[in-house]
Formats: structure tokens, sequence, C-alpha cells
């Protein structure tokens, strides 16, 4: 009887421990499951974070090359209106010389006629 009894708490024992073991072990798989997942949790919003900068450079990379165009477009315009000012300038100028030139005619011919008259 003493036999079996101590048979028996040494198979209780022996069954405690393994129950004790097996828990353990749930709980260190456990554990290593949420470092696992807290691990990939983190790596996912470095992942999102990296985007994120990414898309925000090639928005400031796009702005600043719009900007660019822009001022290069403006410049552009500048100096055609410029170029057209000048245009217009020396345009006028020739009309002006050609007008000039013209009277400067007609005043000539009108006093060869008044010579010719008085002649």
């Amino acid at each position: 009887e003493n036999q079996q009894v101590a048979t028996e708490k040494a198979e209780l024992l022996q069954q405690q421990e393994e129950e004790q073991r097996l828990f353990e072990e749930k709980r260190r798989r456990e554990a290593e499951e949420k470092e696992v997942q807290e691990q990939e949790r983190q790596e996912e919003e470095l992942r999102q974070q990296k985007q994120l900068e990414e898309e925000e450079e090639c928005r400031l990379r796009e702005l600043q090359e719009a900007e660019g165009k822009r001022r290069r477009d403006a410049e552009e315009d500048e100096k055609e209106e410029l170029r057209r000012r000048e245009q217009e300038e020396e345009q006028k100028q020739r009309e002006m010389e050609e007008e000039s030139r013209r009277r400067q005619e007609e005043d000539e011919e009108h006093r060869r006629r008044e010579l010719e008259e008085e002649a």
C-alpha cells in the first residue's frame, strides 16, 4: 500500500512537472510570438515612415522643379516682352526717320518748284 501511494505520488508529481513544463513552454512560445509581432509592427511602422518621407521628398522635388520652370518661363516671358518692346521702338524709329525723309523730300520738292517758278 505504501508502495502504491509512493508510486501514485511519484506519478502525480511527474504529471505536475510535465504540466508545469508544458505551461512554461506555452508561455515562452507566446512571449516569443508577441516579440515577433512587435518586431514586425515596428518594421512595418518604419517602412511606412520611410515611404512617407520618400513621398514627401518627391513632392518637394516636384514643387521645386515646378517653381524652377515657372521662374524660367517668367524670365523667358520677360525677355520676350523686352524683345517685343525693342522691336516696336526700332519700328517707331524707322517710321519717324522715314517720315522725316519724306518731309525733307517734300520740302526740297516744294523749294525746287518755287525756284523754278521764280526763274
